[in-house]
């Protein structure tokens, strides 16, 4: 039994049958056996689930002995009610390249929608800022105040910060992947500030005033707690 499972041209199996068959004629054996077409319906990142419930099986098949292999084959399919259609297998491989024309008609069709109606900054990610902040009133009080609405997750997002007109007071170390630690200051006040992955924006930013998103926190090294900000965003002042 020789069943092919790849998307291929109509017509594809029986000449591959024809290949085997006189493979075999020439080293005199008489061996034989049945050709199937079974394409696979699996989307990327879903194949495992995709296989387990299959939205359709289809089966084609030039004998009845072969679709009684595939019947046995795919019999816990069709214990549970998933859909198996046999047919013949040129059937079987034009119903693949049906489904995949539809697709990409389909696929096409919402491309040329969003095209349409959809801007180019529709698609630029936004932030939601709680509130705009001179960096000289990020105190130890205000953290811990808002260490109080704690635990922060998706229901109770952690609050998010602006600040304006700011500037390095020295260089910024980068680590890791696009990852950088520095001091910001606004001329009065000095916080440490982490940004992971964003540190691409350095060059844009260096020797400029420019803005910050952030959330602060404590953070405590040998017992001492000092304020830093994680950044969600950094960008040049207007």
């Amino acid at each position: 039994m020789v069943v092919i499972k790849s998307t291929v041209p109509v017509g594809t199996s029986i000449q591959v049958q024809t290949v085997i068959q006189e493979e075999l004629e020439k080293r005199g054996l008489d061996i034989p056996f049945d050709m199937s077409s079974n394409p696979e319906f699996l989307k990327e990142g879903s194949a495992i689930e995709d296989f387990l419930k299959p939205e359709r099986i289809v089966i084609g098949t030039g004998t009845e002995r072969a679709a009684e292999i595939m019947r046995r084959l795919y019999k816990p399919f069709l214990l549970n009610n998933h859909p198996i259609y046999f047919m013949d297998i040129a059937s079987a491989e034009m119903t693949k390249y049906a489904a995949n024309a539809m697709l990409a008609t389909r696929i096409s069709f919402i491309n040329e929608i969003a095209h349409k109606v959809i801007r180019l900054e529709d698609l630029l990610p936004t932030l939601e800022i709680d509130m705009e902040i001179p960096l000289r009133q990020v105190k130890t009080d205000l953290i811990k105040e808002i260490s109080r609405l704690a635990p922060f997750g998706s229901e109770n997002p952690q609050p998010i910060f602006l600040s304006r007109e700011l500037s390095f007071k020295n260089e910024p170390v980068c680590f890791g992947k696009d990852n950088f630690k520095g001091w910001v200051t606004d001329g009065q006040s000095v916080c440490e500030a982490v940004g992971f992955g964003i540190a691409s924006v350095l060059n844009i930013v260096q020797s400029k005033k420019f803005d910050i998103v952030y959330y602060p926190y404590l953070n405590e090294w040998e017992g001492i707690e000092s304020i830093r900000l994680s950044l969600n965003d950094i960008r040049l002042s207007e």
